[in-house]
């Protein structure tokens, strides 16, 4: 406790404490964004694949692939059922939402079942053996490219260091 002026003042946190939260807090921002630039700039497929040739076992990436798909299809299904009670005046009162979205709800997933079953016998007719092969078209690394994405990351390395 330190006394400013004739009013005592008692730190709770450091100043050691708040640089490291501020550390944290700006590596987990860094960290989180990254994986959205990665999310939402490369494809799941080419993600699969990549970690396919780097030794994931082929189960776990169809796991994956098939789960992707999955999600996709409840938005979709909860989407068309949201917009189909929109039309039909089932959001007018607090009541009548509640209970409409009860139903919507209730209906998703024999909706998403059968959504489900029809993608299977769409795979079976296409031949599915139990692996999901990926297309591929590999594109050659640009040098230049390489040069500039590395002399960024070596300014990037040179500013930590300098910072920290």
């Amino acid at each position: 406790m330190t006394v400013v002026g004739y009013v005592p003042h008692i730190a709770l946190v450091s100043d050691e404490g708040i640089g490291q939260a501020c550390f944290v807090a700006l590596r987990s921002s860094a960290c989180v964004c990254c994986l959205l630039f990665l999310a939402l700039t490369t494809p799941l497929p080419s993600i699969l694949q990549l970690l396919q040739r780097k030794g994931l076992n082929a189960e776990i990436c169809d796991i994956a692939m098939v789960m992707f798909r999955i999600i996709w299809v409840l938005l979709d299904c909860l989407n068309a059922g949201r917009q189909s009670l929109d039309a039909r005046l089932g959001y007018t009162g607090k009541r009548r939402m509640l209970k409409s979205n009860g139903l919507l709800l209730a209906s998703l997933l024999p909706r998403v079942f059968a959504r489900a079953r029809r993608m299977e016998t769409g795979l079976a007719a296409r031949g599915y053996t139990g692996r999901l092969d990926f297309i591929s078209v590999e594109k050659p690394a640009s040098r230049i490219r390489l040069l500039v994405i590395g002399m960024i990351l070596l300014v990037f390395y040179v500013l930590s260091r300098w910072i920290g």
